[in-house]
């Protein structure tokens, strides 16, 4: 699941959300399938129905790694950036090789101006993430973000 990039949850093949309906019409309770399809929505930006189905993981296990991190992403969405960037930090130290923590906690970052932030979470997001579009297009960011600071620093 965290292998998957921004773009490709977004435009998910109809089947693979077919899928994903599938699974939980015959298990209303499959964890799994409802955090794939509230990732999706959240890369869609679909957050009504992100924040019902995220609920829902949430009600049959509230320590769900990919829940929590999705409530903080929810979080984020409604404006409250700090309690979001607290619960991702929190997520990340509990589980530092979940990369989707790492990716969000990047997003909050990166949106409030901290570029020394954002620099050290995604360089953490690149080491623990899986090979994907998302991982590369990162990669390069932070390459492009290193050079900017090191030409800054050295025209100071």
């Amino acid at each position: 699941m965290t292998g998957n990039s921004q773009s490709e949850s977004a435009s998910a093949p109809s089947g693979d959300i077919q899928r994903l309906l599938a699974a939980l019409e015959k298990d209303p309770n499959d964890r799994a399938a409802m955090n794939a399809l509230t990732r999706r929505l959240l890369f869609s930006q679909q957050f009504a129905e992100a924040q019902e189905l995220n609920a829902r993981v949430l009600k049959l296990d509230p320590t769900d790694v990919e829940g929590r991190t999705y409530a903080a992403v929810l979080m984020s969405a409604s404006g409250k950036q700090q309690g979001a960037a607290e619960a991702l930090d929190t997520i990340t130290s509990e589980h530092p090789d979940f990369a989707d923590a790492w990716f969000f906690r990047g997003m909050i970052a990166m949106q409030s101006g901290d570029s020394g932030k954002t620099l050290e979470v995604w360089a953490r997001f690149v080491e623990v993430a899986p090979p994907s579009p998302r991982r590369y297009r990162i990669e390069q960011m932070l390459e492009s973000m290193k050079q900017r600071n090191e030409s800054q620093e050295s025209s100071n």
